[in-house]
């Protein structure tokens, strides 16, 4: 058996879990053929197997409408650029602001 079929609930799917990311390494290994998980929903568990494989340096695809784990996923990549664009206008903002405080300062001179 794949799984231990005295294992049930959450116990039968981290065995299996476990199971199927040996599988894939050894396939991976053998075949040289990266590792990429697809996401689609997902919960704890695939949160875990996601974080596993990131750390391990392999790809991860979100299907981002599908809800789920692969919505979080999404939705942080779009808050995360959302920041990232405030904060270039925002340093943009300051460099114009210290640039215009310099050529006050030599006016005054």
């Amino acid at each position: 058996a794949v799984v231990s079929t005295q294992s049930t609930g959450k116990e039968s799917i981290l065995d299996a879990t476990d199971f199927r990311h040996k599988l894939e390494n050894h396939i991976s290994k053998s075949t040289s053929v990266p590792i990429i998980s697809v996401v689609t929903s997902g919960g704890m568990t695939s949160l875990r197997s996601c974080a596993q494989r990131l750390s391990e340096g392999s790809s991860i695809i979100a299907m981002a409408k599908s809800g789920g784990l692969a919505g979080v996923i999404h939705r942080t990549i779009v808050h995360i650029e959302e920041l990232e664009n405030d904060s270039q206008m925002s340093a943009g903002k300051f460099r114009k602001m210290k640039q215009q405080s310099k050529k006050k300062k030599k006016k005054k001179k």
